[in-house]
């Protein structure tokens, strides 16, 4: 049930909450998908939790997603998907949120979270 998911957000405080591609998606056509989004941003914040939005296919949703405070964008307006050796810097040392690099080794050995790198998220 829903207050099941909500209990497990409460005990767990998770770092990150992935909005569904689905919500996302019809950010502009549903207003009940909207208002879930904006709940998952709003519960995001008082959590302090990142926000990734998963589906954000052309310009205007991801800047709709980014004034509505969505942290990451996952999708088509970012970037196709592409075999790993096409990209054109080291997964190692790209870091999209901070926009310097960043050694995921040593963010690692230093307890530093590293699921953002890794999942392909860009900074909205």
């Amino acid at each position: 049930t829903g207050q099941a998911t909500f209990d497990h957000i409460r005990r767990f405080a998770p770092q990150w909450l992935k909005i569904d591609g689905s919500f996302v998606r019809a950010f502009d056509t549903s207003p009940l998908d909207r208002e879930i989004v904006l709940s998952i941003v709003r519960i995001g914040k008082a959590l302090g939790a990142r926000t990734v939005a998963e589906w954000v296919e052309d310009a205007p949703l991801a800047e709709r997603m980014r004034e509505i405070g969505v942290d990451y964008l996952q999708g088509y307006a970012l970037g196709r998907p592409m075999p790993i050796e096409a990209l054109t810097i080291p997964l190692a040392t790209a870091h999209p949120a901070a926009g310097t690099p960043v050694d995921i080794g040593e963010a690692a050995d230093a307890g530093g979270d590293t699921a953002d790198a890794s999942r392909g998220a860009v900074a909205a």
